[in-house]
């Protein structure tokens, strides 16, 4: 969790002010080519290590995490890792594996390389104004820079950037659809290895604790493998005896924090931090109606989850010094569509969480498919809440992780016959909860405080 500015314009006013957030260990800027290269640094894996990184090539702004980094070598920081496989070849970059948005300042080609992870989990905004350009984390830094054409970069994708024209040169990963395979072993393996990996820190780690199934299925696997973490959770519409089991049977290292409620007086205070600090950015976000999808409009600020989100990582962080918090985002737009057997749960569901034998009839064809069936495996509420997650976290200084996104545990539920899909609701994750012996309720309920 970091924040990059980079532009050609010298005065860059208040352009940065929402975004330092999210970087408050350290800031750090150059000057090259005229252009201003700014990276607020929230410092996580490896050694202390400030960004931008710059030889005599390059210039790399960095945001997010690259959890493969140790197979091409031993590096300070992980951001070594993209300055090595990006001087073997543009294409290399396909091999960075995690969550990620990447800009590259090539210093002889005079270009800017944009890479992107599969899900834009990081947010990354590109703006032009004849001459004049931006690339930040923030929209709000690139309308503050005055900037008329603002664009967000897109899921699983490369770009190049002159300054003035942003091109697709290529995508990070082709999803294959053959579902082929016919158990879950495979897509449990990949599952525990994703989640393991995000907690391989000496930081701190935090899971959001409610009584359903993604977060259960994260303390699951800490569990299983003896791993130390935290909770938090507010107890609001969840099932108070759920929770109270999975707190004592969770490996908790300094606290398991379990609020009843949020008074009227500090949901005020807490709501106003939130509205004074966090940009109004709107996302479209579809849902059914009427026999066909309607488009809406969401901005997180409106969410009822979000004051309890505010308020757990406002306690966590100040008290404990929380720096990562494993996130289940993600489970309900990939594994169920809000939906089982065609049942719409919820009318921003797609298909209702029934996937046909062709997956390619309902699968985006691109990262920048709107149009297709399943909007929700890149866009509409997987764009919508993981923008949530992104502002709310960075609000606090702690970086968001996503076990449930990761490109191997996607892949391996792509892969998954269409009747295991189908079989229950969100049954991967079901099943999961119930071989492992980890207690849950079956209603859909959602974070809420």
């Amino acid at each position: 969790m970091c924040n990059l500015l980079i532009t050609n314009i010298k005065n860059i006013g208040n352009a940065n002010q929402f975004q330092k957030f999210r970087g408050p260990d350290h800031e750090k800027s150059i000057t090259f080519d005229n252009i201003l290269f700014i990276h607020n640094l929230l410092s996580i894996t490896g050694q202390f290590f400030p960004q931008p990184y710059e030889d005599d090539n390059i210039i790399i702004c960095f945001n997010g995490e690259i959890y493969n980094h140790y197979e091409y070598g031993q590096f300070k920081s992980d951001v070594e890792c993209i300055a090595l496989l990006y001087k073997r070849g543009l294409e290399e970059v396909k091999k960075l594996d995690g969550e990620f948005a990447i800009v590259i300042y090539d210093k002889k080609q005079k270009l800017f390389y944009i890479i992107h992870d599969l899900f834009a989990i990081k947010p990354l905004f590109v703006g032009m104004n004849g001459n004049d350009f931006s690339i930040s984390t923030y929209k709000s830094a690139a309308e503050r820079l005055k900037m008329k054409n603002i664009v967000r970069i897109g899921p699983n994708c490369v770009y190049k950037f002159d300054g003035k024209k942003l091109v697709k040169l290529f995508e990070m990963y082709k999803w294959d659809l053959n579902q082929h395979k016919s158990t879950y072993t495979d897509f449990f393996l990949a599952l525990e290895f994703s989640v393991l990996r995000r907690v391989m820190t000496n930081k701190e780690i935090l899971v959001n604790l409610s009584s359903g199934y993604d977060s259960g299925v994260i303390c699951c696997i800490l569990n299983k493998y003896k791993r130390q973490y935290n909770t938090a959770s507010i107890l609001g519409s969840e099932d108070r005896n759920t929770l109270v089991r999975r707190i004592e049977m969770n490996k908790t290292k300094k606290f398991a924090l379990l609020f009843d409620k949020i008074g009227d007086d500090e949901r005020k205070r807490l709501k106003s931090y939130i509205d004074n600090n966090t940009e109004n950015y709107h996302i479209d976000r579809y849902y059914w109606r009427d026999g066909k999808f309607n488009k809406g409009d969401y901005n997180f600020k409106t969410d009822s989850a979000v004051i309890g989100a505010s308020k757990i990582y406002s306690e966590v962080r100040n008290k404990f010094g929380i720096r990562v918090a494993l996130s289940g985002s993600g489970a309900d737009e990939i594994f169920s569509d809000y939906g089982h057997n065609g049942r719409k749960i919820f009318p921003h569901s797609c298909f209702g969480g029934k996937f046909p034998n062709d997956l390619s009839k309902i699968f985006p064809k691109h990262g920048d498919d709107r149009d297709c069936v399943w909007k929700n495996f890149y866009h509409s509420c997987q764009e919508s809440y993981l923008w949530k997650e992104e502002s709310i976290t960075g609000l606090y200084g702690i970086e968001g992780r996503f076990p449930f996104l990761d490109k191997t545990v996607v892949q391996e539920f792509l892969w998954l016959r269409s009747e295991l899909k189908n079989a229950e609701y969100k049954g991967v994750l079901k099943r999961y909860l119930e071989e492992n012996g980890y207690p849950f309720i079956t209603r859909k309920i959602g974070f809420n405080a």
